[in-house]
């Protein structure tokens, strides 16, 4: 009876150990199981930050690209801008070059038209000096006409005189005849000198 009174006391205290055992365990476990749950929770939070941040990155990227996109459009523009620089550059040079040759082409009407306005003044002045000598040999022939009119009227008068009224009339008539054809002979020839004087001028 002993032996089975200390086998029950015995196993009373195996159950109560296994128990007390038993309940730390439980104890840990529920630790266990509320750190595993804090650390899910810390892990899904971490997930949810990391999702966040690969979000944020993925923006980051897509911004990036655009950027990248609009580095190469503006790249292509610039190019195209260069472009276009070269083709004005090349039409301004060209555009100088005409206005140089412009300049000279002016340049060289100008003293052409400065050349020939001093030769047309030379050939001005030359035909002036020509107009006052023959207007000078004009007015000598006409002193001249004038003066040989007057010598034969002289010469017709005096002969008349010497001879006698009656005389004198046939003599004035035959005197006058052949001085007449001499005066028209000389106005005849200073009428030609004057037109050809007139066309000259």
């Amino acid at each position: 009876m002993e032996n089975a009174g200390a086998q029950v006391f015995g196993a009373r205290r195996k159950v109560r150990a296994l128990e007390e055992e038993n309940q730390d365990l439980r104890e840990k476990l529920h630790e266990q199981t509320c750190r595993h749950k804090a650390l899910c929770a810390e892990l899904e939070q971490h997930e949810l930050r990391q999702l966040e941040e690969v979000d944020l990155l993925q923006d980051q990227v897509q911004q990036l690209q655009q950027a990248a996109s609009d580095m190469e459009a503006w790249r292509a523009h610039a190019h195209h801008l260069e472009s276009e620089k070269k083709k004005v550059d090349m039409q301004f040079r060209s555009l100088q070059q005409g206005m140089q040759m412009m300049e000279s082409s002016v340049f060289y009407e100008k003293n052409e038209k400065f050349m020939l306005q001093a030769e047309l003044d030379g050939l001005k002045e030359d035909h002036e000096e020509k107009v006052k000598g023959l207007e000078g040999e004009l007015d000598d022939l006409r002193q001249q006409v004038a003066d040989l009119q007057q010598a034969l009227e002289k010469f017709a008068g005096d002969r008349a005189s010497a001879q006698g009224e009656s005389d004198s009339s046939k003599a004035a008539g035959s005197t006058e005849a052949s001085a007449n054809p001499v005066v028209s002979t000389l106005s005849d020839a200073l009428r030609a000198m004057e037109d050809v004087f007139s066309r000259q001028i």
